[in-house]
């Protein structure tokens, strides 16, 4: 079963192949749809040290490309919702450092979000939990939020 938009991309698809075939994808992709809201669901099975994926990116390639769909979603102000997704490299502390260095990359752009909320461009603001038992959370919320800022440093 096919998408409306997909891309075919052979095994061992390196960085420069894939984050160009990206671009490509995105801007056709924004050339046909405005979206109101995105979700990404950044994979960390992409990951040339990953089990079960079938691509080779190198963990920059992969930050690449978190820029390059965050970046995207900021500039054309679409609100966009971050899944983590995949992950099963031999090393466990790989997949935990790209899902960190997601994360990281992800709160750079979280600023010019709240940005958004006090100009009335998206009515909610994030809310982040942090409890143990759940790991964190990112919560859309219309009365609070907490600073990512202290999500970075207690999760790094």
């Amino acid at each position: 079963m096919t998408s409306d938009f997909d891309i075919g991309l052979p095994d061992g698809t390196s960085d420069q192949t894939y984050l160009s075939k990206l671009r490509w994808g995105l801007s056709e992709i924004f050339r046909q749809f405005r979206p109101n809201f995105m979700i990404y669901i950044a994979g960390a099975d992409v990951y040339k040290g990953d089990r079960l994926g079938r691509f080779t990116l190198s963990k920059q390639g992969i930050s690449d490309r978190d820029h390059t769909v965050l970046r995207l979603a900021s500039d054309r102000e679409i609100p966009i919702a971050l899944v983590m997704g995949g992950g099963y490299a031999t090393e466990v502390s790989d997949t935990i450092d790209i899902h960190l260095q997601t994360i990281s990359n992800a709160l750079e752009y979280f600023d010019r979000y709240n940005e958004w909320v006090a100009a009335g461009v998206v009515p909610y603001r994030l809310e982040v939990s942090t409890k143990r038992e759940n790991g964190p959370i990112i919560l859309f919320s219309k009365e609070s939020f907490f600073s990512m800022k202290t999500l970075k440093t207690s999760a790094l």
